[in-house]
């Protein structure tokens, strides 16, 4: 049986029909209520309401009539009303930035073309993905539904190729689709081609008819295997903006004709499509009417607790943290920030090189030698100095900063005038004062020495940015010392910071360049965290400050102690032979 409810219905024929009558809210039912309702008992009014009301809510005709793709449960979330209603603005340029599985493309090139088909707005629509083949798989949804859904065949009629309404030799394929139907009300025939193009293609030249493409949408145009270099970029770009722009019919704001639609996920920071958003954002902040109307989507508010999260009933806290911890174990951060918060990053834009750090050793200890601190490595005693540093966060909420403390050791090989870094304890917590004030004295304690000759103390110094907060710690720490009768504690208080805080942490770039220091094994997550820094926005940076505090005041060993201690115990200096340089024991400062 054909269903054929006739549309659109003139006024003239609004009333009441025998037909059963189903509910007097059709325009304002909720829209997963409305679709459990037998599609075919509307009367005329009801009909009619529907008709119309499909027209102007974008998500009511999308959860309507792809009752198969859109699921109750997962309900359908604000961004995708947001981006409905943009896309029925019919405004001329529109730029979509959502992660990846986020159903931006079920929205915007299978839902948005079938409508604008339907309703007869758009004749000749073009989908541009990276590839042909992914172009298609849009084609064919929509031809699937065009051919197969029965809600869309008893309100808008058949649409069939073609071929079959007049003998035509064109007929339906994978990616180019040119179907006819005719408008109830003038009787007049419509015909609407959809073809599917992948990036890169000859789009220009093709017309249908006498018209010139009057919907252009670019769904996930780019990938991370067509932005890796700069000639691929600039190419695409150049076809970007001398072809596939120049192809389209002549804008008209009341039709909506000449409009482009541009949706994905940022892959590349000098990606086309983050070039598009920075250069909106510009005119955004410099207070200029943008050409792109842009909406900008992230997974979450951030990474870190994920609060607020897109798609709670989809993509809640709980999936993030499991994708998080995925991409942690599989060493994948940067793609995990890529798909989910659009924050791009490639290798070469790391400011710390993960092949700075490949250095490391298995254990060191410190100790008191003829009144001089020393460290123990490899069976070797060289003359170090130490230094701590301290990041004071808060503990209050989740959004407070972390409390960074980092120990570094600078030891001295005499018979080769070099130095080397030892970065000996690292931790990054959400510590109360309490906890903070007793491990600055537990520290202090594994590292304090007593000089074995006159009885005097090797304290370990700390490094303490000065500001209201962390005196007043200074203050409860002096109080605690008198407490516990224990005055070990060696606080060295910094002047106020003049430079920011990621300007001193990258001045460690050129430090870090010359394999200066080497990492335990259990700081492989300190090592992590330098070579992701600057990935995320949001990320906290307190022990990478921490680190560079407790450098800055590390100092060198005394040379002339040095030597003498290097005449005491010549036995224990083992050289290092320099086809062996490369196994990293030294490194000239």
């Amino acid at each position: 049986m054909t269903l054929r409810a006739k549309f659109p219905i003139q006024e003239s024929d609004i009333m009441e029909s025998p037909a059963v009558h189903i509910s007097p809210a059709v325009s304002t039912m909720d829209a997963f209520a409305l679709r459990k309702l037998p599609f075919t008992q509307f009367n005329k009014k009801e009909l009619s309401s529907l008709y119309y009301r499909f027209f102007n809510e974008f998500d009511t005709f999308a959860i309507f009539f792809f009752y198969n793709a859109i699921e109750e449960e997962f309900g359908f979330p604000k961004h995708l009303k947001n981006i409905g209603k943009q896309l029925i603005a019919y405004h001329r340029f529109n730029l979509i930035i959502a992660p990846r599985g986020f159903s931006k493309s079920t929205t915007i090139s299978a839902a948005f073309p079938i409508r604008e088909t339907v309703y007869h707005m758009k004749e000749y629509i073009v989908i541009v993905s990276e590839t042909m083949d992914i172009a298609q798989d849009f084609t064919e949804l929509i031809r699937h539904e065009l051919e197969q859904n029965e809600r869309i065949e008893y309100f808008f009629g058949k649409f069939r190729s073609k071929k079959e309404v007049d003998d035509s030799t064109e007929k339906w394929t994978a990616a180019d689709i040119i179907c006819q139907s005719v408008n109830p009300r003038t009787n007049k025939k419509f015909s609407t081609r959809i073809r599917a193009r992948g990036l890169g293609q000859q789009i220009r030249g093709k017309k249908h008819r006498h018209q010139r493409p009057d919907l252009l949408i670019f769904d996930d145009m780019e990938s991370r295997l067509n932005t890796e270099t700069e000639h691929q970029r600039d190419k695409a770009k150049i076809w970007f903006n001398r072809d596939a722009l120049k192809i389209m019919d002549r804008y008209d704001a009341k039709s909506g004709k000449g409009q482009v639609v541009i949706a994905g996920t940022i892959v590349h920071p000098e990606s086309r499509l983050n070039n598009l958003v920075k250069n909106t954002r510009t005119e955004l902040e410099n207070n200029r009417v943008p050409v792109w109307n842009m909406q900008f989507y992230k997974a979450a508010e951030n990474h870190r607790d994920f609060k607020n999260p897109l798609w709670p009933s989809r993509f809640g806290k709980e999936y993030l943290e499991e994708e998080k911890k995925i991409a942690v174990a599989n060493d994948d951060m940067p793609g995990f920030l890529q798909e989910f918060f659009n924050e791009p990053i490639v290798e070469e834009d790391r400011k710390f090189k993960e092949i700075y750090f490949v250095k490391r050793y298995q254990s060191v200890r410190l100790e008191s030698y003829y009144g001089e601190r020393v460290l123990m490595y490899e069976g070797n005693r060289y003359p170090a100095s130490v230094s701590a540093g301290l990041d004071l966060g808060g503990w209050e909420s989740q959004k407070s900063d972390y409390t960074g403390i980092v120990v570094l050791a600078n030891a001295y090989d005499a018979l080769r005038d070099t130095y080397q870094g030892f970065v000996l304890e690292a931790y990054n917590e959400k510590w109360n004062p309490d906890l903070i004030i007793d491990s600055i004295f537990d520290i202090s304690h594994r590292y304090n020495l007593v000089n074995e000759i006159d009885g005097s103390s090797l304290y370990l110094p700390w490094t303490v940015e000065t500001n209201a907060f962390q005196t007043l710690l200074y203050h409860f720490l002096n109080q605690e010392m008198r407490r516990r009768q224990d005055f070990t504690v060696n606080i060295c208080n910094e002047d106020h910071e003049s430079s920011s805080k990621d300007g001193r942490i990258l001045s460690m770039i050129p430090v870090f360049k010359t394999r200066f220091y080497m990492f335990g094994e259990h700081l492989s997550w300190l090592v992590k965290r330098f070579i992701d820094y600057g990935l995320a926005s949001d990320m906290h940076d307190d022990v990478e400050d921490a680190f560079q505090k407790a450098h800055r005041n590390l100092g060198n060993p005394d040379r002339d102690s040095a030597k003498r201690l290097n005449s005491l115990m010549p036995v224990y200096i083992k050289p290092v032979e320099p086809s062996e340089a490369y196994k990293g024991n030294w490194i000239a400062q």
